[in-house]
């Protein structure tokens, strides 16, 4: 989490940080989560006092592939034709704060299902995936390699996660090791 961007006190109000879109509500941040269909089907809340989180899925909904994005990103993906897919919502916050041009998807976990692979396929001409550098991720990298036609790249950080490179290094650092390593990857 990059504690210096985060509020220091929490209220009920409606907040934007660094393009993620969210609420606040009795010291949780709330996350509402949308289907690739724009139906919203959940929310993920953040107390990021107490450090957890837990995601509620609304009641008699089944769980829906989805992947969390503002409009901004959408409108990059039908512009630019580039995405990212990270996992979590912080990963999301710093990719899309240093790499403005790209489409950032936090997809909340590592699996790519042919719903989401036929959504890149059909909008994106490079997706690069920027799982966190665990097991986990490499297993989901692999498996997007497998199912996106669209061209792949993976970006492996030198931390567990794009949040903890921002916490430890700070974002302006972030951003300049991100540019340089997604330049030298595609050229």
């Amino acid at each position: 989490m990059i504690q210096t961007e985060m509020p220091q006190s929490i209220s009920n109000q409606q907040l934007n940080w660094d393009g993620v879109e969210f609420e606040v509500f009795n010291n949780r941040i709330v996350f509402p989560m949308f289907s690739m269909s724009g139906r919203l089907f959940a929310v993920h809340m953040v107390n990021p006092e107490k450090k957890d989180y837990k995601t509620v899925i609304g009641e008699g909904l089944n769980f829906i592939p989805c992947m969390y994005a503002t409009k901004r990103d959408y409108e990059n993906l039908y512009r630019s034709k580039k995405a990212i897919l990270v996992e979590g919502l912080f990963d999301r916050a710093v990719f899309s704060r240093c790499l403005p041009e790209y489409a950032c998807f936090a997809r909340l976990s590592t699996g790519v299902t042919q719903r989401i692979a036929r959504y890149f396929n059909r909008y994106a001409d490079l997706v690069v995936i920027g799982f966190d550098s665990d097991m986990a991720g490499d297993k989901g990298y692999k498996k997007a390699e497998r199912a996106i036609s669209s061209t792949v790249t993976r970006l492996k950080l030198p931390f567990h996660d794009a949040g903890d490179m921002a916490e430890e290094r700070g974002i302006e650092w972030s951003k300049d090791y991100l540019q340089r390593r997604l330049q030298l990857l595609l050229s």
